[in-house]
């Protein structure tokens, strides 16, 4: 996976398979401080092992598979820019997940399609209630799924509606070189 979309798709899907009805995800960056932080939060069961348990390449809690290698391929990625990850039961009494990534770092994967990936998400788990945040340096942009749907109509909205509504909020949140740096350029 050489996209954090993609490791941020793999969170919420784990997420999701354990029960959580409610999502969080937070993406900051700090350009003053040169990291990247991106964390996931549900209100799962959370944890049934220790940190480090759920870390190792061979734990899994699915069935017939043998192997758990997301959280750990996120750690090394997360590691080899100069930052980690964590897990810990978090408010909403599930399990929140972060990873920190030095953002100018060379080996920093790219942000990936993450509008598309977020958009994918609410499209396909209308039954999940997700939460963005956004922070770029000292502002922070929220907005939920609910907000994405159409709460006047009963018709399901397709992924490219959803997709055209994540792009216009991130576009009324955000400077056009801000949109950039987050969507085109990483």
């Amino acid at each position: 996976m050489r996209e954090l979309a993609l490791h941020l798709l793999d969170l919420v899907e784990n997420s999701i398979r354990v029960g959580a009805t409610r999502i969080g995800i937070h993406l900051q960056l700090d350009r003053a401080g040169d990291w990247l932080m991106l964390r996931v939060k549900d209100n799962g069961p959370g944890l049934s092992v220790r940190p480090e348990e759920a870390l190792n390449p061979f734990y899994t809690t699915k069935s017939g598979k043998r192997t758990g290698l997301g959280l750990s391929l996120l750690q090394s990625a997360a590691e080899q820019t100069g930052g980690g990850l964590g897990l810990w039961s978090c408010d909403w009494g599930g399990l929140e997940v972060w990873a920190k990534f030095r953002w100018s770092h060379v080996d920093r994967y790219p942000l990936g399609e993450w509008p598309e990936t977020l958009a994918g998400m609410v499209s396909t788990r209308p039954e999940i209630e997700f939460l963005f945040e956004l922070q770029l340096d000292d502002r922070i942009l929220t907005f939920q799924s609910t907000a994405l749907r159409n709460p006047e109509s009963t018709e399901a909205v397709d992924s490219i509606q959803l997709y055209g509504r994540v792009l216009e909020a991130l576009q009324s949140m955000l400077s056009v070189e801000e949109f950039r740096l987050f969507h085109e350029v990483v």
